[in-house]
This record gives structure tokens, C-alpha cells and sequence, in this order.
């Protein structure tokens, strides 16, 4: 069995390029996710989907068990502007 990688935003931009290579390179995916509607595609190709929330500790405990890595590449808010920095 392939190792299992957890990836949060994976209907994203970054998050669905990365979920795409993880599935590509052999590992076993599982998205954190909003909406699975979104992510129907990821799971044809193999992911695992898992309803939830980043916010919610629960929701990514849930989805982190039996994962040997995670990848959060999601943003969830920014208090800088382009003209503050």
C-alpha cells in the first residue's frame, strides 16, 4: 500500500496541482474539502474525499488520521494589502 497524504484546499489552485502530482507519483491521496462536488474529479482519479472544514479541528483530525504527511496549501485569510507591504 502506497503511503497516504492528506492535502487541505484541494480544490484549489495550488492544492488540485498537487493533488493531481501526489496521484501521479504513486501516493495515496485524501483531500480535505468543502464541497466534494468540486473535487469529484480528484476522487475519479484515485483520492479519497474527505467533507470538512480547516477550521474546524475535529474535521482535520478526522481527515489527518492514518496519513503519513500533510499538505496545507491554502491561505485562509490575509491582513496585508499589496500597498501595506
Amino acid at each position: 500500500m502506497s503511503d497516504l497524504a492528506l492535502v487541505t484546499g484541494a480544490t484549489g489552485l495550488l492544492g488540485s496541482y498537487l493533488g493531481e502530482r501526489l496521484l501521479d507519483e504513486g501516493w495515496g491521496v485524501r483531500a480535505l474539502v468543502r464541497q466534494p462536488e468540486r473535487a469529484r474529479w480528484l476522487e475519479e482519479n484515485g483520492a479519497t474525499l474527505s467533507a470538512g472544514d480547516i477550521t474546524d479541528p475535529s474535521s482535520v483530525m478526522s481527515a489527518a488520521s492514518g496519513c503519513s504527511l500533510v499538505f496545507h496549501p491554502l491561505l485562509l485569510g490575509c491582513r496585508y494589502r499589496l500597498g501595506n507591504l
